[in-house]
């Protein structure tokens, strides 16, 4: 819900023609990086059968590519280069400091702090803490796969994003 506020954020920018485009960004860059971030929840879940983030302690070992998944995802919701977050993120305080919007710039730098909290939490439990030690269920690796490919798709965005403005008729 954190990364849809964003969305809210940019009425009162539309008169800015810049402001709907980071919208558009930002629905593409919220939906891939979610739906990656939600695809590794859902592996990690389903092999420690557990649903809390103590329950992650070590996933590491056994999780490698679901937790780089989570990661990638995570560094767009947080806004990071090169992510699509961080071309969203930046087209918003851009528009939002051309039209005189400085708290709308400064409460989408906050967002971004914030998703460095949460995503920071989960990594910091799968990689500096010990397993716990209980029975881990195999999950295909299909799964896996596909929580990379939206999350690394999230980050690629922001690469290839220039060419998505264009099609919006955002061109030069």
């Amino acid at each position: 819900m954190a990364q849809l506020g964003y969305l809210f954020l940019i009425f009162p920018l539309l008169t800015n023609p810049a402001a709907l485009k980071a919208g558009v960004m930002q629905v593409f860059a919220h939906g891939l990086a979610k739906a990656g971030m939600f695809a590794a929840a859902g592996v990690l879940i389903k092999t420690s059968g557990q649903d809390t983030v103590a329950g992650l302690a070590g996933a590491v070992e056994r999780l490698p590519v679901t937790l780089f998944a989570f990661g990638l995802s995570g560094m767009t919701l947080m806004g990071l280069p090169p992510s699509s977050g961080f071309l969203a993120k930046w087209q918003i305080i851009e528009a939002a400091l051309a039209q005189g919007y400085w708290i709308i710039a400064i409460v989408a730098l906050a967002g971004g702090l914030l998703a460095a909290v949460y995503v920071f939490r989960v990594l910091r439990f799968a990689f500096l803490h010990a397993p716990t030690g209980g029975t881990a269920v195999t999950v295909p690796r299909s799964l896996e796969w596909m929580a990379f490919l939206l999350g690394a798709a999230s980050v690629l965005l922001g690469l290839r994003g220039v060419e998505l403005m264009h099609m919006l008729g955002g061109g030069a």
